[in-house]
């Protein structure tokens, strides 16, 4: 096993309450982060090491100034296949192992929580394998895994998780693998579990950063486009966008829909996405209320998503028929961001 030395990181963080993360489509330089009153996904399938972002709780003391970090990347330094430096994070600890063998990490963690990826080698490539994570709180959460860089998954909240800053804890993962059928239309229609292939799977584990500690790779000349409906927000018709003030993108801006009835029944409804041209941290408020972070660690402009539910976690309980107002509010960021709430529509 490949350990990397643990930073001592001290820092305040926010607690948010983790929940489930579910399998991904491979979208570059995307993260899920939802709710925990049912699916709290903060998956994010990858196609390299270049587009990748992540999640993390608020870092307080900046009055909303644009901040750039003390240090730089200049190389993408690898150990056992990962990133030193992903999705907020450094490096603390990796392994590699057949599919059908658990893999088991001790880590101390710091203040600021973790962040966990994977990556599988499997012949078989009509087989969906996801990697679970069972943590001493009794919790476990599943990411996808696949050839092209796996998923992310974020664990911000350490007491939920059964985690203590300072004190060493064992966190086991093993596979599973599931058949797939498709429609006409490639929508998934079935999923079986099946016995795991020949193959091998790797994880790592990341200990978040505050953002000003986090080497941000070197700000492009031309920044990226934006394009809001890359990222799977549900039905164009439906989709509500809000546009960062082009003269201040640190200016919040707010955006208004009725509740509908679907957040009683379904798994994910007012699926919302985030994308930037720039890091920084977008925060999320319903109804006055902050409930969510889209975090952005590079230029790709990369896009962050989560499902605004009936009953999101440390948030207002939301009934069908109210008035919901999403207020973002930027920090850090340096150039143009956009968000999106489609009501009613599921992923």
């Amino acid at each position: 096993m490949n350990i990397v030395e643990l930073p001592t990181l001290m820092r305040q963080h926010s607690e948010q309450v983790p929940g489930p993360v579910l399998p991904e489509s491979r979208i570059a330089g995307v993260t899920r982060k939802v709710g925990a009153a049912r699916r709290r996904r903060t998956a994010a399938g990858i196609a390299g090491v270049a587009a990748i972002v992540a999640v993390i709780p608020f870092i307080a003391g900046s009055g909303g100034r644009a901040v750039q970090p003390a240090a730089t990347s200049t190389a993408a330094t690898t150990i056992n296949g990962f990133p030193e430096y992903a999705i907020g994070g450094h490096l603390v600890a990796t392994d590699t192992a057949p599919l059908n063998k658990p893999i088991s990490l001790t880590i101390t963690p710091a203040d600021l929580g973790l962040a966990f990826s994977d990556r599988c080698s499997v012949a078989d490539q009509g087989l969906d394998v996801e990697i679970t994570m069972a943590l001493p709180g009794g919790n476990g959460l599943m990411v996808g895994c696949g050839a092209g860089g796996g998923a992310y998954a974020s664990q911000d909240s350490l007491a939920a998780a059964g985690l203590t800053p300072g004190v060493p804890a064992s966190v086991t993962f093993s596979a599973k693998a599931y058949r797939v059928t498709t429609g006409a239309n490639g929508e998934q229609t079935g999923r079986t579990p099946v016995a795991l292939p020949a193959g091998t799977y790797s994880v790592g584990v990341w200990q978040k950063l505050p953002f000003d500690r986090y080497p941000l790779p070197p700000r492009p000349k031309t920044l990226p486009a934006l394009h809001i409906g890359e990222y799977d927000v549900g039905d164009a018709p439906h989709i509500m966008t809000v546009h960062s003030d082009p003269t201040n993108p640190l200016t919040p801006q707010t955006i208004s829909f009725t509740m509908p009835t679907c957040a009683k029944v379904a798994t994910s409804c007012n699926a919302t996405a985030a994308t930037s041209q720039t890091p920084g941290v977008l925060h999320i408020a319903v109804n006055g209320v902050e409930v969510n972070t889209a975090e952005f660690w590079d230029y790709t402009g990369g896009g962050s998503m989560f499902d605004i539910e009936s009953g999101l976690p440390n948030g207002p309980n939301l009934r069908p028929g109210e008035l919901v107002t999403i207020t973002i509010t930027p920090q850090y960021v340096t150039g143009a961001w956009e968000f999106a709430v489609a009501p009613g529509s599921q992923r």
